[in-house]
């Protein structure tokens, strides 16, 4: 890929980080999620949740006794399993 196709293609991803950004933003009425959030979006357990927000490469924040995710940073977390996705961003940004 060119450079001018690279930055032309990452940008189109971050106008789609930040749609699904908003999305969920005005969904849920909030900029953070919680171990409850995550439950509910992902579908999965509070102990897969909890060992999720314990891994390095999730992108929590520590708010007391709480861990929480920003909205912008959970959705770039999602896009960046995606193993073609992950290596333009990094090239890009």
């Amino acid at each position: 890929m060119t450079n001018d196709v690279l930055k032309e293609f990452a940008s189109g991803y971050g106008v789609a980080i930040a749609m699904e950004t908003r999305r969920l933003s005005e969904k849920y009425k909030k900029d953070f999620f919680d171990c409850e959030d995550l439950m509910a979006i992902m579908g999965i357990g509070k102990n897969n949740v909890r060992e999720l927000m314990r891994s390095a490469s999730f992108p929590t924040i520590v708010v007391g006794n709480r861990k929480i995710v920003s909205i912008i940073n959970f959705v770039i977390w999602q896009v960046s399993l995606c193993p073609d996705v992950n290596e333009i961003l990094k090239k890009t940004f």
